[in-house]
Formats: C-alpha cells, structure tokens, sequence
C-alpha cells in the first residue's frame, strides 16, 4: 500500500507541477499584454507638435534673413561617475 500511495503521490506532484508553470507562464503572458496596451493608450494620448511656419506669427521686417555662428575656445566636458574629464579643442570655427 506504501507504494501505491508514492507512485499517486509522484504522479499528483508531476501535474502540480505543470499546473503551476501554465499558470505562471499566462500570467506574465497576460501582464506583458497588459503593459503594451497602456503603451499604446500613452502614445495615442501625445499631443501633436506645433506648427512649423505659423501663418498669423511672422517675424518682425527687421527679424535677420541670414546669420553665422561663431566657436572660440570649445570645452567639451565629459562626465564619468564621479570623475569630470574636460577636453579642450584649441580651434574656432
């Protein structure tokens, strides 16, 4: 009767067992969907960019037509964790 009673035992934890993992595994399928969906929501809810010329906003006659830019002395400072690192380009352009 011992034995009988192991081999049922073994056999119910075997189906426990893929229970469980089904039941794990739908879980996080269905939370993974569930994550998606609210991204979606989100990306519906951005609101849209303005416009690029607005028609009714022009700028003022004297506004510049034409322009430059100017580098001197360019830093460029890069940082690591705790450890600032500058790096100095000796060129304007």
């Amino acid at each position: 009767m011992v034995t009988d009673d192991v081999g049922m035992s073994l056999s119910y934890g075997l189906s426990l067992n893929g229970l469980l993992f089904w039941a794990l595994y739908t879980s996080c399928f269905v939370e993974n969907r569930m994550v998606s969906v609210e991204r979606i929501k989100q990306f519906t809810n951005i609101p849209s960019e303005a416009e690029w010329v607005k028609k009714d906003k022009s700028p003022p006659p004297n506004w510049p037509t034409h322009g430059s830019l100017e580098l001197r002395n360019l830093q460029v400072t890069r940082k690591f964790y705790h450890h600032v690192e500058v790096l100095t380009c000796g060129f304007g352009l």
